[in-house]
């Protein structure tokens, strides 16, 4: 039984079981000349690849109401030699903050210090062809940006652990500033909360996804930790089965603010039987009122009987929606219906039979949790401390403003 049956078939008696005709049977795997002691891991992966980009937005009726997507696919070579910088720079980011750093070991460092030259003419190429696609072939605009992700996962993780950065801390105090005194427009002597925070926390690294050019890619793939899985996980299939690509959209500035509008649906057998907001963590005042959870359930329900239902290849999965505060709804991504794939408000252990069989059911969070800074990395929560002991101000408030209020006195 593979790992994604395991992960999806409980063995409480009497629970629904769970069958995929996307999982491949020990027998069908055997004769794509895979060897007997791959046959779970190989499974596991051309589950996973079931629902990449590709399969699903050849579809016209899905590829409408998504973001225009290009994608490179990369050869074995160039994964492989890609494992090997994404290995290089996660060992030297642990030997950085090693305490003993003279005596630090590390085999990926000495691989790449022995084939450098050959690692970066490959690396300098696969940059070179991904400035060719985007602002030669297609014209993108380069002063624009664009988001990048393989056709499996993106590389979100990549700044978990740099509150610690000047750079990044210094653009996560403009984006609490920007959060508490224009979004929220709260008074000027507000004091930031811990869901405040790791809201500013979201828009912060999401902001700092958006790429101008290949090295950018490179650099930030080679960082995220989530990458390295994937790289490892294709290049152990071989060069015969290995299925790697990377998609790209142009950067649109205003989606590091749409958090409130992302969210999470699990689907079996084309039923809709829960929907979660994405971001679990943070608690949304737009959420706050049952006129606008409402609002949100009609548009995302509506959305999926009427434009993704029928137009879906697989009967099973995990999809994510941006709903826009005009009432669009868009497909970000299809994932995986699995228990790998983040529940948000909901758990797999104890929802299961509900995402098997529904009813449909919404969650919000109503209520902000006092210790959500804890899911933050030290170096973010030592970046936040700093925040508030800066007793900042907003500078865009004449300085006649009330100290306790922004009407002007």
């Amino acid at each position: 039984m593979t790992e994604e049956k395991n992960e999806t078939t409980s063995e409480v008696k009497g629970a629904t079981q769970f069958e995929s005709k996307l999982l491949l049977s020990d027998e069908e795997i055997l004769k794509r000349g895979v060897s007997p002691d791959s046959i779970s891991q190989y499974r596991q992966q051309k589950y996973r690849e079931s629902y990449t980009l590709e399969k699903w937005l050849s579809i016209p009726e899905l590829e409408k109401h998504t973001f225009t997507t290009l994608f490179l696919q990369l050869t074995f070579e160039q994964a492989d030699v890609f494992l090997a910088s994404a290995r290089y720079i996660q060992a030297c980011i642990s030997r950085d903050r090693s305490k003993n750093q003279t005596e630090f070991k590390s085999a990926a460092i000495d691989d790449w210090n022995a084939n450098k030259e050959a690692y970066e003419k490959v690396l300098n190429q696969l940059a070179q062809d991904i400035d060719t696609l985007l602002f030669e072939t297609n014209k993108w605009d380069r002063s624009r940006g664009f988001f990048a992700k393989f056709n499996s996962r993106s590389p979100k993780d990549v700044f978990n652990y740099q509150g610690g950065d000047k750079r990044l801390r210094e653009l996560y105090f403009e984006n609490l500033d920007e959060l508490l005194f224009q979004t929220l427009n709260l008074p000027r002597r507000s004091r930031a909360t811990p869901n405040e925070a790791v809201w500013a926390w979201y828009i912060t690294t999401a902001k700092l996804l958006k790429m101008t050019c290949g090295k950018d890619v490179l650099d930030t793939f080679s960082a995220s930790f989530r990458s390295l899985e994937d790289l490892q996980a294709e290049i152990a299939l071989g060069e015969k089965h290995m299925n790697l690509s990377l998609a790209f959209r142009q950067w649109e500035d205003k989606i590091p603010y749409t958090a409130h509008g992302e969210f999470r649906g699990f689907v079996n057998n084309r039923q809709l039987n829960a929907v979660t907001q994405y971001m679990s963590m943070i608690q949304f005042p737009v959420h706050q009122t049952l006129e606008k959870r409402e609002w949100y359930k009609e548009h995302i329900t509506q959305f999926f009987e009427s434009q993704v239902k029928e137009f879906v290849p697989f009967d099973s999965y995990v999809i994510d929606f941006l709903v826009f505060d005009d009432g669009r709804v868009a497909i970000i991504e299809f994932n995986p219906f699995y228990t790998k794939a983040g529940s948000g408000l909901f758990a797999w252990k104890t929802d299961r039979e509900l995402f098997l069989n529904g009813p449909l059911e919404f969650r919000f969070l109503l209520q902000p949790d006092p210790t959500v800074i804890n899911n933050l990395h030290n170096s973010w929560k030592d970046a936040f401390d700093r925040y508030l002991e800066q007793d900042r101000r907003n500078p865009n408030l004449p300085n006649n403003s009330c100290s306790n209020c922004c009407v002007i006195v």
